[in-house]
């Protein structure tokens, strides 16, 4: 009896094991990030001297930021603004992640700031643009958290 539990405790285990192994979980943040995303929503935060003093959540109903990564570097940027009464296109000439950062060049040679990578999965991905300054000896920080999800 001890040895049919025993066999039926091990055989659950390599069953479990096995199940496991299946699952691809060693896809690099470049592999994740290849594909088509849509902005879902946007977090709006702005700083002064490290306060929070401003802060707003958008969804992204009748405006929406696309974001398509090549797998070969390359890409396109589309923000569709009032329902697709306006629709800009930017083309990425190379894109790469550093560490934690995505850091976009287009076609233009403008160099986009780095964004943070807050998440990245198959289907969801974060990223934080930041744009800081001083004025009036007032040092400024302005946050804008982008929600994405993969189409």
């Amino acid at each position: 009896m001890k040895r049919g539990i025993f066999f039926m405790l091990s055989l659950c285990m390599l069953m479990l094991c096995g199940m496991s192994s299946c699952r691809d979980d060693s896809a690099t943040k470049e592999e994740l990030l290849v594909g088509k995303w849509k902005s879902t929503k946007v977090d709006y935060l702005e700083y002064e001297n490290g306060k929070l003093v401003y802060e707003e959540s958008q969804k992204c109903i009748s405006w929406y930021l696309a974001m398509d990564f090549r797998d070969n570097g390359t890409g396109t940027i589309v923000e569709n603004e009032d329902g697709g009464a306006e629709v800009y296109v930017e083309e990425i000439k190379s894109w790469t992640i550093m560490g934690e950062d995505l850091i976009i060049t287009f076609d233009s040679g403008e160099v986009d700031e780095p964004s943070e990578i807050i998440e990245l999965n198959n289907k969801s991905m974060i990223l934080k643009f930041v744009d800081e300054e001083t004025y009036n000896n007032i040092k400024l920080r302005y946050e804008a958290i982008y929600y994405f999800t993969k189409i």
